[in-house]
């Protein structure tokens, strides 16, 4: 089992399922620096250790919600999308694990500046931290796949078949 820690989500890598649960800020970081700001009756900054928290947390549930939302609607139109079979209704999602090398980090800038040239006014409506990431794409046998698109949920209802011609060109 390989543990991977992202921004917003932690993934527990097994050998045909990855499970994946809104990531938590390390507790006892959290802990110690609530205990220094209340010895020092720094109590807003108290309220923003919980906040910061609790962001990242809210942000790592809704991409799971969002990423099972976005593979049920788009069930059999997508290829490119690595399932996810079930969500508990965004706290754990299990996902088939997608086999594979990682895309180059110049592949992943090409593909980013290729959405933005022919989609611009769309492209607000895309994470570019997912989309340049090299991490959130595995070369397959025949295509490349996304492994994270959470955060990708409106782009990909709007935008999803050509953003998939971006990623896997047809052949001529």
């Amino acid at each position: 089992m390989q543990i991977k820690v992202g921004t917003h989500r932690v993934a527990l890598i097994f050998d045909k399922i990855v499970i994946k649960f809104p990531r938590i800020l390390n507790f006892r970081f959290l802990l110690k620096e609530t205990l220094k700001h209340a010895k020092q009756l720094k109590f807003r900054d108290i309220y923003f250790d919980f906040k910061e928290t609790h962001r990242v947390f809210k942000k790592g549930f809704y991409e799971n919600w969002h990423e099972r939302c976005c593979w049920k609607e788009n069930l059999g139109k997508l290829n490119y999308l690595v399932p996810t079979k079930f969500s508990l209704i965004g706290l754990i999602n299990f996902q088939v694990k997608a086999t594979g090398d990682h895309i180059t980090r110049k592949e992943a800038v090409n593909i980013c500046e290729k959405i933005h040239a022919t989609m611009k006014e769309d492209f607000w409506k895309t994470d570019q931290h997912t989309l340049d990431n090299k991490k959130n794409y595995l070369r397959g046998e025949k295509i490349i796949k996304l492994v994270d698109y959470g955060s990708l949920r409106e782009f990909l209802r709007i935008r999803g078949g050509e953003f998939g011609e971006i990623l896997n060109p047809p052949i001529q």
